[in-house]
C-alpha cells in the first residue's frame, strides 16, 4: 500500500525526505543519487517518477493559491512528526533501536525483496525511513514517525487509518493498525539482547535485520 501525500503537500518537505533516502541508501550503496532517492520516494507515495509526484503536488499548490492564501511551508505529512527538523526535540541516540538495519536474505518470506530500516529517537517518536525492493526489482523508499505514547495517531496509509505503538519492553515497541475502532494488524520491533539484531514480526512475516 503507497504512503498518501498530505492534503496540502510542501515539496520542500518532500525534498528533505528524498535527501534522508539518499543518506540511508548511500550506507549500503554509494553510487546512490539524489535522482535515484527522489524517484524511489515518489514510487512510495504512489508515482511512477518524481516528475510525476512534482507535477501533481505544483497543480495542488496552484488551485490552492487561486482560492486561498497559500500557507503549506509550515505543514508537514500526517503520520510525521513536529519533531522532525525540530531543534529543541531531544533525540535519544543511544537507544538500542536506533541505527540503520537491513534484512538478512534467509529471513523470509518477505513481501519485498531486500529491506533497509533506518531508525531514529526523538522525544516519544520513532522516525523511521525504510527503502525495500517491489516486486519489479524498483526501490520504494517512505518515511514516517511512528509515536511511542500508547495513543491512536493517524497514519497515511488509508481512510481512517490509525497507528498506536506502546514500549512492550524497554527493547521492543508493539504496533496496532486501526481503522473504524477494529485492530487491523499488529506488529513487534524487537531488539536482540546483544543489539545485534532487529526483529519485525507480523502475523504475515517475520523479517530478522542486521545492524549496518
Amino acid at each position: 500500500m503507497s504512503q498518501r501525500l498530505p492534503s496540502l503537500p510542501n515539496l520542500e518537505h518532500l525534498r528533505k525526505q528524498a535527501k534522508d533516502v539518499l543518506r540511508v541508501a548511500r550506507r549500503r550503496s554509494p553510487d546512490w543519487r539524489l535522482v535515484d532517492a527522489q524517484q524511489a520516494l515518489a514510487r512510495g507515495y504512489g508515482f511512477p517518477t518524481w516528475a510525476d509526484l512534482k507535477a501533481h503536488i505544483e497543480s495542488a499548490r496552484s488551485d490552492r493559491i487561486s482560492t486561498a492564501a497559500d500557507d503549506d511551508a509550515r505543514l508537514v505529512p500526517p503520520g510525521a512528526s513536529d519533531v522532525v527538523g525540530n531543534a529543541t526535540a531531544q533525540r535519544l541516540p543511544e537507544h538500542p533501536i536506533v541505527g540503520t538495519w537491513v534484512s538478512r536474505r534467509e529471513s523470509g518470506p518477505v513481501l519485498f525483496g531486500r529491506v533497509t530500516l533506518d531508525i531514529d529517537c526523538v522525544d516519544d517518536s520513532l522516525l523511521v525511513t525504510q527503502i525495500a525492493v517491489d516486486t519489479t526489482g524498483r526501490h520504494v523508499a517512505t518515511k514516517l514517525a511512528i509515536h511511542v505514547d500508547g495513543r491512536k495517531h493517524p497514519i497515511p496509509f488509508g481512510d481512517r487509518m490509525f497507528l498506536l505503538a506502546s514500549w512492550h519492553h524497554p527493547r521492543g515497541v508493539l504496533t496496532r493498525a486501526i481503522q473504524d475502532d477494529r485492530v487491523l494488524a499488529e506488529g513487534l520491533y524487537e531488539v536482540s539482547e546483544d543489539s545485534g539484531s532487529l526483529r519485525v514480526a507480523t502475523a504475515r512475516q517475520s523479517i530478522v535485520f542486521e545492524r549496518v
